[in-house]
């Protein structure tokens, strides 16, 4: 299968859309450790995972807010050990202090979460309208390449893939590598773009997350063309030459 096509059928497949055929197709593909397979599958996971939070933002209702106004009153209530001791009168006159301390404790725990929540999504949206950005200037062009990235079994073990998507007219890189391990200790991953001559250019460093997967932009000067790329692990900060050992390599 071409690589357009395994792309198309892990989509399906994650999206739960796929028929018996195309499902039997990619859970063989998936057990028989394809490289290529298992990286299409994680791109369509990311890419399904963030369908929801590309969704709009709903404010809630009164109704919805009210419940768990009520929930947060609720766990937070314990009748205090002196009321059945004390007075009637002096009961009565503590309750509407101690339900209205409730009351605020409860709207600031409701507050509070609600604002980290949104906080948050609205951070992981503007990251994700970035890359999306990003994505779309380089993918956008009539004169988008695709190169794959293979791994170096004598440094790099199990099944780390990686993709490189470039325009030659726009000069704009994006990279995104699949379970590729953390580099040791004190070190980074940085990327390598090769010339004719074969004279490597840096072009930045990058993080993998702990499913070993990462996003990479660069845009390189007018101009310019290159014919390899190589990801090698340097020192924090990067290299002006490659100095580490090369994980993921190939040909664009």
């Amino acid at each position: 299968m071409t690589p357009q096509a395994i792309d198309e059928l892990m989509l399906l497949y994650v999206m739960g859309v796929a028929d018996d055929e195309q499902t039997g197709r990619a859970q063989s593909l998936l057990a028989s450790g394809d490289p290529a397979a298992h990286a299409a599958h994680a791109e369509a996971m990311t890419v399904v995972h963030a369908i929801p939070q590309a969704l709009e933002l709903q404010t809630p209702s009164n109704r919805v807010r009210d419940q768990l106004l009520l929930r947060a009153i609720s766990s937070t209530q314990a009748t205090p050990a002196n009321v059945s001791q004390a007075s009637p009168t002096v009961a009565r006159s503590k309750w509407p202090v101690w339900i209205s301390t409730a009351a605020a404790a409860g709207f600031a725990i409701v507050a509070s979460v609600l604002f980290i929540q949104n906080q948050r999504v609205e951070g992981e949206l503007a990251m994700q309208l970035v890359e999306a950005q990003e994505t779309n200037r380089v993918v956008g062009s009539p004169h988008v390449k695709m190169a794959k990235l293979d791994l170096v079994p004598e440094v790099e073990r199990g099944n780390a893939a990686g993709k490189i998507v470039f325009c030659p007219v726009s000069n704009q890189y994006q990279l995104r590598v699949f379970r590729l391990s953390a580099p040791p200790q004190g070190r980074v991953y940085e990327l390598w773009l090769i010339d004719e001559k074969n004279v490597p250019v840096p072009a930045g460093t990058f993080a993998v997350n702990g499913s070993g997967m990462a996003t990479h932009y660069y845009k390189v000067p007018a101009g310019t063309s290159f014919v390899k790329a190589a990801i090698t692990d340097e020192p924090v900060g990067g290299s002006p030459k490659p100095t580490g050992a090369i994980h993921l390599a190939g040909k664009l």
